[in-house]
């Protein structure tokens, strides 16, 4: 009974992780100004077909939708595949950038994530990737979308069989709350600082 008890917790946490985050920008949604990603970014895409052929046992860093986590804004790269792309204007395309946000379009849709590897990346045809005017917003928008009012405006399209997928509008048409960098750095501050707790209490 003990070990059932203990096998549940990881789900436990990701609940209690979930309501954090909903209870957090719930109350930001209903005192902010909100704008668009639209109006917020300058370049917002997805990856492009083809890449199995590029694949390799070393080089570049190739972002798939496994490496997108649920209610972690940071990249799991543990496992991540490697690349040799293409030399081209397709290529320069999907690479990736600091702070760029990373939003999976197809199958597990809606895992968020921010780009903060220093090596050079590219996205395949399931992820999306957002880049803010400023990079500094990054993580604050990354939770947001990662909240439930991000993913229920990320998913309001959605249409089960009618639509797979998350389209890029999907993503340019969420509205975020605007509160200015210095409160969006506390509220990152105290995610990190809850989570960062919840997870050592899972460990023990």
């Amino acid at each position: 009974r003990a070990r059932k008890d203990l096998d549940r917790i990881p789900t436990l946490i990701a609940q209690y992780k979930e309501r954090l985050l909903a209870q957090l920008f719930e109350n930001l949604d209903a005192v902010s100004e909100r704008k668009s990603i639209r109006e917020l970014s300058n370049f917002v895409t997805s990856g492009s077909r083809g890449w199995a052929k590029y694949y390799a046992d070393s080089g570049d860093l190739f972002v798939r939708v496994g490496n997108v986590q649920r209610t972690d804004i940071n990249l799991d790269l543990s496992d991540a595949q490697h690349v040799q792309p293409p030399s081209g204007a397709e290529g320069q395309r999907t690479r990736l950038q600091a702070n760029d946000l990373l939003i999976t379009i197809t199958a597990d849709l809606g895992r968020v994530g921010v780009f903060a590897d220093d090596r050079t990346a590219y996205i395949n045809q399931h992820v999306a990737l957002t880049r803010l005017d400023d990079p500094r917003e990054a993580k604050f928008v990354a939770w947001y979308l990662s909240s439930e009012p991000g993913q229920v405006q990320l998913h309001r399209n959605t249409r089960g069989a009618t639509k797979a997928g998350l389209g890029l509008d999907d993503i340019r048409d969420v509205l975020i709350p605007q509160v200015g960098i210095e409160a969006q750095t506390k509220v990152v501050r105290r995610i990190n600082f809850a989570f960062g707790w919840l997870d050592r209490l899972a460990a023990d």
